[in-house]
């Protein structure tokens, strides 16, 4: 891919934004055998990397959002600076954001499902609320505050997946209008009124900023809407937003009273917690919520011609097209046909939404660590789940088992005696057969360093020790349906 720019180990295919703090590019990486992967690099522009002070919380910041690991926050891989610029690489999600899913619907003249709307402010909850009580692997608690949480930061997967992108980075430098720092941060119209205000602030600003996005979902209509962003942050400040039964009469009264509660002007009369959020969420939703299959069954259905291009721009990839690349990657980052250069807002009627998302069921899981606890503690899970575990307790044993046998997915300790976890899964990716197995690592410690490695060798993600069990299968679950949802979504 000579033709493309090349800003270190990273080739940038297509600029896919630029904002207020940051030109966004679509990337690939190489790896062992030919292996190659898809980022996103967040590039910060010069304007605010030139600034000391904004260096030095970059640097920060950056660290310990790096550290984050939760199924539902979107991976970062790597910061620091190549050619004295900055710079933050993350894991490459296929599906769309928030906003599509809402402009989709409200162009048609109707609502995201109300299942689907619930889900999503669930597992952004939840992922806030780990991120606001972060612990760090030397046991220093890390608290980070998104301080820009909005529909444009939400993704949808295909495979079912919600995840919630540019954590710490709202912290460090806000988003959307240019803003120099030290000054008020944030999204006009999704924005807490202390952070408005410029006030000292704590987890509940997030909380709020959910609550917005929860009543624009259950109601279809912006909450805070006006003609430039200073009249939108005032209507924060001084207005009591409607309830949502008010607009949708049919909805439960319990949800919009909890859609109110998150809402409080006083942040003391809010949820005192992002996980108390999701809990009242749950009590309130029942059935109606959406899992993942739902949720990816509605994105491929609604969303077939985002699903057939990924699934071409990974191909094409493979196979070293760079010409037809460089054409889709192009398309996915202006939302057109890169055969006819028009818009694809359609819905094609190419990709089958009855895809079969139980990819999990009877799937082999090789579980590859030296410690007999540790086999134990994942095996053990993932068996009474339904798996299928297949156990090594060395990267050697493993190689020799993958020589007889191929499993659905891999999950290896990082640190073991012998060859480690990264060495395994470079030659596991060595062989161009194993290109699109999915490879987790565990670690105790999941430090920006680790991740650097396991992604330059070809690793798909990290869970921190010990682990959450239901972030765990959370993670399986999740890399088996992008594997599957890509496969056979093909024509």
């Amino acid at each position: 891919m000579s033709a493309v720019h090349q800003f270190g180990k990273y080739e940038f295919i297509t600029l896919l934004s630029v904002g207020g703090m940051a030109e966004v590019h679509l990337a690939c990486i190489n790896g062992p055998g030919g292996f190659r992967k898809f980022v996103v690099v967040k590039r910060i522009l010069p304007d605010l990397q030139d600034d000391p002070h904004f260096a030095a919380m970059f640097a920060t910041e950056a660290h310990v959002t790096a550290s984050l690991s939760h199924s539902n926050i979107a991976q970062v891989y790597e910061f620091g600076s190549i050619d004295e610029q900055l710079f933050l690489s993350m894991e490459f999600i296929h599906g769309i954001d928030l906003v599509k899913a809402m402009k989709r619907c409200q162009k048609e003249g109707r609502k995201v499902p109300r299942g689907l709307a619930l889900r999503v402010i669930r597992d952004v909850s939840r992922a806030l609320h780990y991120a606001h009580t972060f612990v760090d692997p030397s046991g220093t608690p890390r608290p980070v505050i998104h301080r820009d949480v909005t529909p444009r930061n939400i993704m949808l997967s295909h495979s079912g997946t919600v995840k919630i992108i540019d954590f710490g980075i709202a912290k460090v430098a806000g988003s959307g209008e240019q803003t120099s720092v030290g000054s008020v941060k944030g999204s006009a119209g999704y924005m807490a009124p202390e952070q408005v205000l410029g006030e000292p602030l704590d987890a509940r600003c997030d909380v709020f900023s959910v609550g917005i996005i929860l009543h624009e979902l259950l109601t279809g209509q912006r909450l805070f809407a006006a003609s430039e962003p200073k009249g939108a942050m005032r209507r924060v400040v001084l207005e009591t937003p409607p309830t949502p039964i008010s607009l949708v009469p049919e909805l439960p009264p319990a949800l919009s009273a909890l859609t109110m509660k998150a809402l409080e002007r006083k942040r003391e009369d809010r949820f005192a917690t992002a996980r108390d959020l999701a809990a009242a969420i749950e009590a309130a939703a029942g059935a109606e919520l959406f899992d993942e299959y739902a949720i990816g069954a509605w994105v491929c259905e609604q969303f077939p011609e985002q699903l057939a291009r990924t699934r071409n721009l990974l191909e094409s990839l493979d196979r070293r097209e760079d010409s037809a690349v460089r054409a889709i990657a192009g398309s996915i980052a202006n939302d057109v046909d890169p055969q006819t250069g028009r818009s694809q807002s359609a819905p094609a009627s190419s990709v089958d939404a009855t895809i079969a998302f139980d990819a999990s069921r009877g799937a082999t899981v090789l579980v590859v660590d030296d410690s007999s606890l540790g086999q134990k503690l994942v095996s053990h899970r993932l068996e009474a789940e339904g798996f299928r575990v297949v156990v090594c307790s060395s990267a050697e044993e493993a190689l020799a088992t993958l020589a007889e046998m191929k499993p659905d997915l891999i999950v290896s300790d990082v640190r073991m005696g012998g060859l480690d976890g990264f060495e395994l899964c470079a030659r596991v990716r060595q062989q161009p057969e194993l290109h699109n197995l999915p490879f987790i690592f565990l670690s105790a410690s999941c430090l920006p360093e680790e991740r650097v490695q396991g992604m330059a060798v070809g690793g798909d993600d990290f869970i921190r020790k010990p682990f959450e069990p239901a972030d765990l299968l959370a993670r399986v679950r999740a890399h088996l349906h992008r594997v599957a949802v890509l496969r056979r979504s093909a024509p």
